[in-house]
């Protein structure tokens, strides 16, 4: 995974034994480890600056700034987290795996289901693996096997997307719009 935080630095997360390494702007590499986080593979900033990352088995972690240091805010264990996603309204929203999509409070670390059980989205959501806002109060969620989803935040409006609409896979790994708003997907 990687993360281009707000002062420059690049955040690279490793898949064997939890590095979370560094590219500070001023060129210095840093590789700090985190034992136990297992696989890093989503990273996020928050709006106050703490990075979030996610792990494939062993959960979510939320590092802090402390005196130039990072120190460890909050853990939710044993999850996997393939995708992290700092809305516009300024609330972090985390994908777990097989158990759906999560708005989470970055002060009180609540968390508040996105998708109620009788939305078309849930089945979408529990196989969540990549998030993209698009536009504001858009989010696009791709998954493994269940194709594309869209929630509009305010309204609760939704869609899905599969091989079925025209898609070539239900496999949705990547989402990205271009310079003219088209959609790219992997």
């Amino acid at each position: 995974s990687l993360y281009h935080d707000s002062v420059g630095n690049l955040w690279v997360g490793t898949t064997d034994g939890g590095a979370v390494q560094s590219l500070r702007s001023d060129g210095e590499f840093s590789c700090r480890d985190r034992p136990g986080l297992g696989g890093v593979v989503s990273i996020a900033e928050d709006k106050r600056k703490p990075i979030w990352i996610g792990t494939e088995y062993s959960g979510m972690y939320v590092y802090g700034p402390d005196n130039g240091e990072r120190k460890l805010l909050h853990t939710v264990k044993g999850k996997n987290v393939p995708a992290l996603l700092l809305l516009s309204n300024g609330k972090m929203l985390v994908s777990f795996y097989d158990q759906g999509l999560m708005i989470v409070d970055q002060d009180t670390f609540r968390q508040e289901a996105l998708i109620d059980s009788d939305s078309g989205l849930r089945t979408l959501s529990r196989s969540c693996i990549t998030l993209k806002e698009f536009p504001v109060n858009e989010v696009w969620i791709g998954s493994y096997n269940s194709g594309l989803g869209r929630i509009n935040l305010l309204t609760g409006d939704n869609a899905v997307y599969d091989r079925e609409n025209g898609l070539p896979s239900n496999d949705i790994l990547s989402i990205s719009p271009d310079h003219r708003n088209n959609f790219w997907l992997s």
